[in-house]
């Protein structure tokens, strides 16, 4: 004999409330992971968005401002993971074994470290230019994102 009431087989007095059935709980379970599922997904989006934003922004302010200084002639972004992002920058092959390259570095490692949260990291990459650099093999690298190409 089952000695457990369901709340079909029991009459429960007005002031008492009834509790869940398993299947209510099993249901408000699976709700409440659906929604957090579509919260944290709305989040990732929207961090994403912002951080592809601000490296894009902080990556084409140092090409601008040292380009002519340092000899950048192409640059390329891509993302790592929704927080963290590589900046792919090519210099002028007559400045790559120079001073010029080390003051490139200098420059994106104070910019790295002021840009660095929780949630949002660059690294730069520099390489000298050549006949042999080819775009839709760094494309093919996820370096989607090509500074002063407009699609």
């Amino acid at each position: 004999m089952n000695s457990l009431a369901t709340k079909q087989q029991t009459q429960i007095p007005v002031n008492w409330s009834t509790p869940p059935t398993p299947n209510e709980i099993i249901h408000a379970w699976d709700t409440g992971v659906e929604h957090g599922k579509a919260a944290q997904s709305e989040l990732v989006k929207k961090e994403f968005n912002t951080n592809i934003d601000k490296a894009l922004n902080l990556a084409s302010e140092f090409f601008e401002q040292e380009k002519d200084a340092i000899g950048f002639q192409k640059m390329y972004v891509r993302a790592s993971s929704w927080t963290s992002f590589e900046v792919l920058m090519i210099i002028d092959h007559s400045n790559y074994l120079t001073e010029k390259r080390n003051e490139a570095y200098k420059i994106a490692r104070r910019l790295k470290k002021q840009a660095k949260s929780d949630f949002f990291s660059m690294e730069f990459i520099f390489m000298p230019s050549s006949d042999s650099v080819d775009s839709m093999a760094i494309a093919c690298d996820g370096f989607v994102y090509e500074y002063g190409k407009k699609k």
